[in-house]
């Protein structure tokens, strides 16, 4: 057993005591808990146990921010321009789709796009649990390119003001955690999304770097 090992064991203790003694860890561990996982340093079973954990003991704004953290330190960045900063705007969706609402999100990306915004929209395929209609499934049907890769994304954007950006290509880590033991990308297995208690909504902003940046579910991938 090594250091890394010895460590997370130690994470899943502290969320995994029961419903009334688990506690949520501190920033720095809830980043360094994500991280392991993401770099894939943390024994599967043992991130399974911590992420099932974290889903019973429920959300720590705390703890979130930690795993926002680490999640925000692998993404990759698409340079903007000040104009695409100054009118950047993200329409957020569900990645496993809509079941009984309607999809507004596709018309409200055109819409805006045409009065002048960068929209960015982002997601991937075949997401559990609902599997229900996307806004990429949207754009599919209208003939527009969806789940883009993160040059293509980037050229899009510049031509039409709007893109679909495939949060894989943005996340390579997360390719890796959403790939079952089999080796085969089927989507039955996402626990960063599903089993994790990482919220809708993670958004990054860096005055600093003119650059967008992508985040799992985050309302705004383009940061000034």
């Amino acid at each position: 057993m090594n250091d890394d090992d010895i460590r997370f064991r130690e994470f899943v203790r502290t969320v995994g005591r029961g419903e009334k003694r688990a506690k949520p860890l501190n920033f720095e561990d809830a980043s360094i808990a994500m991280g392991l996982i993401l770099d894939g340093r943390a024994d599967p079973r043992q991130a399974s146990a911590f992420l099932l954990a974290c889903r019973m003991k429920g959300e720590d704004p705390i703890e979130v921010a930690g795993f926002t953290q680490a999640l925000q330190q692998r993404c990759q960045l698409i340079a903007l321009s000040v104009e695409q900063r100054q009118a950047a705007v993200c329409v957020g969706h569900p990645y496993d789709g809509r079941e009984d609402t309607f999809i507004m999100g596709a018309g409200a990306a055109l819409v805006a796009a045409a009065g002048g915004a960068t929209v960015v929209l982002h997601g991937a395929p075949k997401v559990p649990a609902k599997h229900a209609p996307t806004i990429a499934e949207v754009f599919a049907a209208l003939k527009i390119p969806a789940y883009l890769p993160s040059q293509a994304a980037a050229e899009f954007l510049e031509r039409h003001g709007f893109v679909h950006a495939d949060t894989r290509a943005f996340l390579p880590p997360w390719t890796r955690s959403s790939t079952c033991a089999n080796g085969s990308d089927c989507g039955c297995h996402f626990p960063l999304w599903k089993s994790c208690s990482i919220p809708w909504a993670v958004a990054t902003w860096s005055s600093a770097s003119r650059t967008a940046r992508i985040s799992p579910r985050s309302p705004a991938l383009c940061s000034g």
